[in-house]
């Protein structure tokens, strides 16, 4: 049983597909809808059978409020009744290319966490390293208006010039890891995320005031965890081009990649897994979608575990 947490702040339409294409018995979809945006433009997901929880965050890129708004959905899911074995984070841009009868055979297959777990390189040359080292407001890098204005003059001209944090005395003996922010865990794990928050709150701290740490935060508290040996890497692709700020709409042509017939992912030395969500997608993009629900409605998933699953 698979717990969908979904994070959307916009595009309501591509919302909807994405919550319509996740309908099965063998899963539940939550959505966390960015409190600054129009919850009412979401209505539709909760027609469709999505949960929009109750817990809202005001959500600014790179912010600590994105790990935040995950936690809520993971928080909601672990209390509902349904037994799931799996949480899938997702953005409302994604789009899954299998179905989900045939994600939740394929993990139920595995003994793996579904998440990139890069090691950080600490120094001077390594950016996941820099953004930890400032102490940052949040809300400020592509914030609007005057209070983003004001936040970013706070962090460039205050901020960033006193010293350094001591990023490893901070941590102690926790190493930090980065990777994609979408992922796919299994309870024990997820349990394993809230067990760190509780235990670590120097390091919450820290990331809590560091730039981008959703893709930090997550990956470093499941390899802290007991599930450490099972990461075998992120199941979602993106597309991404040297110097661009995200990754690349899907077009015809990423539709032509990632449903050519040896399409797997195998990205950080990790095993060659199967690819089961693509981002991002937009809410105009129906001739799109109808390629990728052709491709998934007949996509078979292996069934066999991946090389070097703990046994």
């Amino acid at each position: 049983m698979i717990a969908f947490l979904v994070l959307a702040h916009d595009n309501p339409r591509q919302a909807l597909a994405l919550v319509k294409s996740l309908r099965s018995s063998h899963a539940r979809t939550f959505i966390h809808v960015d409190a600054k945006s129009d919850i009412s433009q979401f209505q539709e997901c909760a027609h469709a059978g999505a949960i929009l929880i109750e817990e809202r965050k005001g959500v600014h890129w790179g912010g600590f409020s994105q790990v935040s708004a995950t936690l809520a959905l993971m928080r909601h899911a672990l209390r509902d009744r349904l037994p799931f074995t799996h949480f899938a984070l997702l953005s409302g841009s994604d789009y899954p290319i299998a179905t989900v009868d045939a994600i939740a055979g394929y993990l139920a297959a595995q003994d793996r966490e579904f998440i990139d777990a890069e090691p950080v390189v600490e120094g001077p040359d390594s950016m996941p390293w820099q953004r930890m080292l400032k102490y940052q407001l949040e809300g400020g890098w592509r914030g609007a208006g005057l209070r983003g204005r004001i936040i970013r003059e706070v962090n460039a001209h205050i901020l960033s010039r006193l010293p350094d944090r001591d990023v490893r005395a901070i941590a102690g003996p926790v190493s930090f890891f980065r990777g994609s922010a979408y992922w796919i865990l299994t309870r024990e794990a997820v349990e394993g995320i809230f067990t760190f928050t509780r235990t670590n709150k120097s390091i919450v701290r820290l990331l809590s005031h560091s730039v981008c740490s959703d893709e930090t935060f997550f990956h470093t508290a499941v390899m802290a965890g007991p599930r450490a040996s099972h990461v075998a890497g992120s199941s979602t692709y993106a597309q991404w081009f040297p110097g661009s700020s995200g990754p690349t709409v899907v077009d015809d042509s990423l539709v032509d990649v990632v449903t050519a017939p040896d399409f797997h992912l195998a990205t950080g030395g990790r095993s060659a897994r199967a690819a089961l969500f693509v981002r991002k997608l937009n809410g105009d993009d129906d001739p799109i979608r109808k390629r990728l629900d052709h491709y998934r409605t007949t996509r078979v998933l292996p069934m066999e575990p991946l090389p070097g699953t703990p046994g």
